[in-house]
């Protein structure tokens, strides 16, 4: 965050798990089609945003949030009558070097984490 975020002042939203259960939709339709989600009422996402409480981000300026593509996540509501939040978002693209045009052009194999490192895998969220 570009500054001081306290609570309650449009954090971003995220729905803790709900990557896994997105990417298991995917991967597990009989089709073997690739959705693209159109919007909050395609599945699986109702059933997350019904049982699964959301976490909304906030800190001091200079917070930084990482999050999985696939989690639902969304702006939260800014109820503040005084701050502005301020963020910029981006997406890491890896190498070449860091991972392959097979892998990349590979079909899902069912694993959400495939590419990523054993350190980034063994952290538990």
């Amino acid at each position: 965050y570009f500054d001081d975020l306290p609570p309650a002042a449009g954090g971003l939203t995220l729905w803790p798990g709900s990557h896994t259960r997105i990417w298991n939709y995917q991967v597990k339709l009989s089709d073997g089609s690739n959705p693209r989600f159109q919007g909050y009422n395609d599945p699986p996402i109702p059933d997350i945003k019904a049982d699964t409480l959301p976490v909304v981000t906030h800190g001091p300026v200079g917070s930084v949030v990482l999050w999985h593509a696939n989690m639902l996540h969304m702006a939260g509501q800014n109820t503040s009558h005084d701050v502005v939040r301020q963020a910029t978002i981006y997406a890491y693209l890896k190498t070449r070097k860091s991972v392959s045009d097979e892998l990349v052009a590979d079909a899902p194999s069912g694993d959400i984490w495939r590419d990523w490192s054993e350190g980034i895998r063994s952290v538990v969220v």
